[in-house]
């Protein structure tokens, strides 16, 4: 059920949210109660806040100057498709469309 609630991203983002919620909710939870009481939502409005800062900057830095990321090895499989550049509208056609 969890599992389902989550976004849908690549496992390299699964990986690091199973390795930060076990280290400060399993780890930090049994040696430090007190400490972990006092920053747990703290640490979570921190990772929140973080997301979504870096959501705008990548928009405004990247985004609105025509760059639509970073080509890293792998990215181009499923970002981007070549056809979404192809005109959906009845009736007008471009070559090297479907």
């Amino acid at each position: 059920m969890l599992g389902a609630q989550m976004p849908p991203a690549r496992a390299v983002n699964y990986i690091c949210w199973f390795v930060l919620g076990f280290i400060f909710n399993y780890i930090i939870f049994r040696r430090c109660k007190e400490l972990w009481a006092r920053y747990s939502l703290l640490f979570s409005v921190a990772m929140d806040t973080g997301i979504a800062a870096m959501a705008l900057l990548t928009m405004l830095v990247l985004q609105m100057r025509g760059i639509n990321g970073i080509n890293w090895w792998g990215s181009s499989v499923s970002d981007h498709c070549p056809l979404a550049t192809c005109p959906t509208e009845p009736g007008v056609y471009v070559e090297g469309c479907p």
